[in-house]
């Protein structure tokens, strides 16, 4: 009788483990849906305003060269919220690209070599030169 009872424990703790164990990879996946879609929106809104602001900055006469200040500001300000998260540039780090209606690279914050570039091919550029909504994430392997 002991070792049924033994056995039964065991069974049990085995059968509690593998629920925990499902419910603890549901409650992941939903604590990194959530995290990552309030990510984007915030990048979003951070897209929107540089994008009005160049769009304003261009119509008033400004060279794009000049427009860099804006995107370090913004850099900045992004750098700021890493801190506050905890995070170092290391771990995250935003990318800033304009381009004209056909995909060619007019700015580029982290590759300035890349000026003169067709990026068409990409994803989220073919998608927002099709007017919809392009937004790319990319994990940099450490060098």
């Amino acid at each position: 009788m002991h070792r049924l009872s033994v056995k039964l424990f065991f069974a049990f703790c085995v059968v509690i483990w593998a629920v925990l164990l499902v419910i603890g990879y549901f409650v992941q996946r939903s604590i990194s849906a959530n995290y990552l879609l309030t990510l984007e929106e915030g990048m979003f809104g951070e897209a929107k305003v540089l994008a009005a602001s160049t769009e304003a900055a261009l119509a008033n006469g400004k060279e794009l060269g000049e427009l860099e200040s804006l995107f370090r500001a913004s850099r900045d300000a992004q750098q700021t919220k890493l801190r506050h998260f905890h995070l170092t540039a290391r771990e995250m780090e935003t990318r800033y690209l304009l381009y004209d209606e056909k995909g060619t690279v007019l700015f580029d914050s982290n590759m300035p070599s890349r000026k003169g570039e067709n990026f068409s091919a990409w994803r989220d550029v073919r998608r927002a030169l099709g007017g919809g909504y392009g937004a790319r994430t990319t994990i940099n392997k450490a060098k």
